[in-house]
């Protein structure tokens, strides 16, 4: 580590042999007056317009379909077709140029017209648009069109396509901002220059212009010597001629210049810091003992153990110390992954009362032993603190002014944290606090061992009572949440891997037993793997007696394929349970074989009137429309589902399933209302918006129990049987993926194993001790 200052970049000399160089040059002129000099702008094809037309119309659904199509009838084919059928291109010719016919019509289209878009027309409708005349207008028109704020332009270096990457994929594009795609798009005479292309999502639309000069920022040299350059960039390994370097350099950062293809210069960037991270964002990385140091705008993270690769911004995990940070100009230019993860402590982020809140409004807390208080971006301020000191801080305390504080307990003594309310009272929590100040209020986070973590878990999310067994499954499903959580960095601009709620793992809610304690030192280290990579191991509380697969929550089942839908008993359920009549005699049977039969909530029913249901319905619509805009459409008056803002359907008449996905779970709902009809899309929001907190539903045992949400959805919507209103029977609480964690109870006691269990429940999983 370099400690005397940050380093601005050393450039390398580049050494010329005259000669060499003029015969170089001379050949360089050559290849550039024969490739580029008679690039003239000679128009725009139809298939070029129509992709850069319906790139700015269609939704990503359809752009993605466009680029499946059938070798045989081009790649321009869905684009053409959609330019042509809405109007926007009269000509379904993709190869003839567009003309002023055709542009006075897509600019009519877009309610506009040449000279407000600046074009100068001839008068002549077949008089040929310049293609930079085209461009132009069209980002001008891009307001008029219904995605045109998908699209944006971007200024980047093409480092590679199919003609110079041997195992890249057709129309595979590498570039500095990433792998891209290419369709129809001329590129290959843009590699190693700049581009500007307009492009949506990582979908090239057309190349705007390019330049024979760019920089390479932040790319990692992997070796130079004598006069070749062999440089990661965009994903790739790419070989550079050079004039002789002056010295050898490997392993090491660097901005390189090009022009016309060739490096011209090397700057390399060799000073770097290290230390844990604590949290990061897409401005600032914060680094114990640095504060929170800017990110450079070509910030780049690679990772240099193994098999070399460029890493995307969830690679960094808060928590540990795995990289060296690569600085100059007082920013992070880079980072460096030098080792993997050995997992040990998880950062969990800390709720208020009722788990309502992530932000606190203040924190009191004290310690069971003598603690210690440190707090500073450098660490240098300290407080020592007997046990029983009681610690007050808010956002003006003296502790957050610069940066985070951190409650370090003396060996074995606990945190108590006395602001906050849990089912057992202030919650005690092994290992440290960490509390900063951010723009919602405190963020306190728990750092503790995983074991540890776990005893404050497995309790917490499954009844004791259940017995050793039962809870060894508890215990690594939980683990290998944790561990799967590690990586995916959803808190990590906060610096946390998980909070303590049911949004992952309820934490600390009750205290440690001894029967949860001896599952999760029976299985200590025990995680299920699926191709050497822990899984997350999604759980609920009880199953219809069927499970569902990914496709619930809109992924691919194929790759999660430890996730089935598959009956939960001791017989299968033999018919296709996305029929809705199918599913309508499933749910109504109870007579099944079920692990869950049991549970109070095996079976449920909500009787409703139309009023009841209408008023908590329309209650909760605005805000779920604007929270899940692309969820929650209404019906247009031609019946098209469109994005709208209502506050009310009036009184509900009818409610339609559109969609049920494996195991019968429902995804999508038609709800026609006196004065609106709508469309609800998703699990989550069909249990919120069909939850009627003020009337009970029955459960199986005939027990009365308000919830806000429906239990589950795996249910069916029918008029009530005294036709005033509607009955909605379910079985099932929770998403139904994974394990159920009640049937989990009557498996073990069936003689079945932990081991057994969580075979059943993800099938073609390992047992594995983690690393």
């Amino acid at each position: 580590m370099h400690t005397s200052g940050w380093f601005h970049g050393k450039k390398l000399k580049l050494i010329t042999m005259a000669a060499v160089f003029a015969a170089l040059v001379a050949v360089c002129v050559l290849l550039y007056f024969v490739m580029f000099a008679d690039r003239k702008d000679k128009g725009i094809t139809r298939a070029e317009a129509a992709k850069l037309i319906a790139g700015a119309c269609v939704t990503d659904d359809e752009m993605a379909a466009f680029n499946t199509y059938d070798a045989a009838s081009g790649w321009y084919t869905g684009y053409v077709q959609y330019a042509v059928n809405n109007g926007y291109i009269s000509n379904d010719n993709p190869n003839g140029y567009v003309t002023e016919k055709d542009f006075k019509r897509f600019a009519a289209k877009c309610g506009s017209d040449a000279e407000a878009v600046g074009i100068s027309l001839t008068g002549k409708d077949n008089a040929v648009i310049k293609k930079n005349d085209f461009v132009n207008a069209y980002i001008r028109l891009l307001k008029y069109m219904p995605n045109g704020n998908s699209v944006t332009s971007i200024t980047t270096t093409v480092v590679g396509t199919p003609s110079n990457v041997g195992n890249a994929s057709e129309w595979q594009a590498y570039t500095d901002d990433g792998i891209m795609h290419f369709a129809g798009i001329a590129l290959d005479y843009a590699i190693d220059r700049s581009a500007t292309l307009i492009v949506r999502g990582k979908e090239i639309l057309c190349v705007q212009k390019t330049e024979d000069k760019t920089t390479l920022r932040n790319a990692w040299v992997i070796y130079g010597n004598g006069n070749t350059l062999s440089v990661f960039v965009g994903g790739v390994k790419r070989e550079y001629k050079v004039s002789k370097l002056s010295q050898n350099i490997d392993n090491v950062m660097a901005d390189i210049n090009l022009e016309q293809g060739r490096v011209t210069a090397v700057n390399t960037k060799t000073d770097t810091i290290s230390g844990k991270v604590l949290s990061a964002d897409k401005d600032y990385i914060e680094i114990e003992g640095y504060g929170k140091v800017p990110l450079d705008d070509r910030y780049r993270i690679y990772r240099t153990y193994g098999e070399l690769s460029l890493k995307d911004y969830g690679a960094l995990i808060v928590g540990y110390d795995l990289s060296n940070f690569i600085v100059a100009d007082g920013k992070i230019c880079g980072a460096a992954i030098t080792k993997p993860l050995n997992a040990d402590n998880v950062r969990v982020l800390l709720k208020t009362d009722n788990f309502a809140s992530l932000y606190h409004a203040r924190a009191e807390l004290t310690c069971s032993s003598a603690f210690t208080i440190v707090y500073g971006s450098r660490e240098d301020s300290s407080e020592r603190h007997e046990a029983g000191d009681i610690i007050n801080a808010d956002a003006s305390s003296v502790y957050l002014t610069n940066g985070r504080m951190k409650v370090v307990p003396d060996n074995g003594g606990k945190v108590i944290l006395k602001s906050v309310s849990r089912a057992y009272g202030n919650p005690e929590y092994d290992g440290t606090i960490e509390i900063s100040s951010e723009e919602g209020g405190l963020v306190i986070i728990n750092e503790v061992p995983i074991e540890q973590y776990l005893k404050r878990v497995v309790p917490s999310e499954m009844p004791v009572s259940y017995g050793t067994e039962a809870l060894k499954v508890q215990a690594v499903c939980a683990r290998s949440y944790v561990y799967r959580e590690l990586d995916n960095n959803n808190y990590v601009s906060l610096g946390a891997h998980l909070d303590d709620s049911t949004l992952y793992q309820v934490y600390n809610n009750v205290t440690d037993s001894a029967a949860s304690n001896e599952a999760i030192e029976q299985t200590e280290g025990e995680i299920l793997t699926y191709n050497d990579e822990p899984v997350q191991t999604y759980y609920y509380s009880t199953s219809c007696g069927v499970t569902t697969d990914v496709s619930l929550w809109g992924s691919e089942p194929d790759d999660y394929p430890y996730f089935v839908s598959q009956a939960v008993g001791s017989e299968p359920v033999n018919m296709d349970l996305t029929v809705e009549d199918n599913f309508r005699a499933f749910i109504k049977n109870t007579k099944y074989k079920d692990y869950d039969r049991r549970s109070e909530l095996y079976r449920w029913e909500l009787n409703v009137t139309a009023k009841e249901l209408s008023d908590s319905f329309n209650s909760k619509l605005a805000g779920r429309i604007a929270a899940y805009p692309d969820k929650i459409l209404v019906r247009s008056d031609s019946g098209d589902y469109i994005k709208k803002s209502i506050s009310t359907v009036g009184t509900i008449n009818n409610i339609t399933v559109e969609k049920r996905v494996a195991g019968g779970a429902v995804v999508s709902v038609i709800v026609a209302g006196s004065n609106a009809t709508v469309r609800i899309s998703g699990e989550n929001n069909i249990r919120y918006m069909f939850g009627v907190a003020d009337v009970p539903l029955v459960t199986a045992e005939g027990n009365f129990r308000n919830m806000s949400n429906l239990p589950s959805a795996f249910c069916i919507f029918e008029p009530a049987d005294n036709g005033a209103g509607f009955k909605i029977t379910g079985g099932g609480y929770g998403h139904g993926i994974g394990m159920s964690q009640n049937a989990v109870y009557m498996m073990v006691n069936s003689a079945m194993s932990y081991s057994d269990v969580l075979e059943f429940f993800y099938p073609g999983t390992k047992l594995k001790t983690a690393e």
